[in-house]
């Protein structure tokens, strides 16, 4: 994923859903598959990391402001 793509998906409203097989870890409602955004050890790291096809990706301590995780 290049800048350019990264910055559409920020720009993106994503409603993020816990992942009931990978704990820590979020999906988009929208089901696709390929992007995650999982909780790290923070304040050591970033507060989360998104990931493509299981790469990481991008790092953020506070959310793009259209997404949100559902509790």
């Amino acid at each position: 994923m290049n800048n350019s793509h990264m910055a559409v998906l920020i720009q993106t409203s994503i409603r993020w859903l816990p992942d009931p097989q990978v704990p820590f870890q979020y999906q988009p409602d929208n089901e696709v598959d390929s992007i995650r955004l999982q909780l790290n050890e923070f304040p050591e790291e970033p507060l989360y990391s998104l990931l493509i096809d299981d790469v990481e990706v991008g790092y953020f301590d506070d959310l793009p402001i259209g997404w949100v995780i559902a509790r």
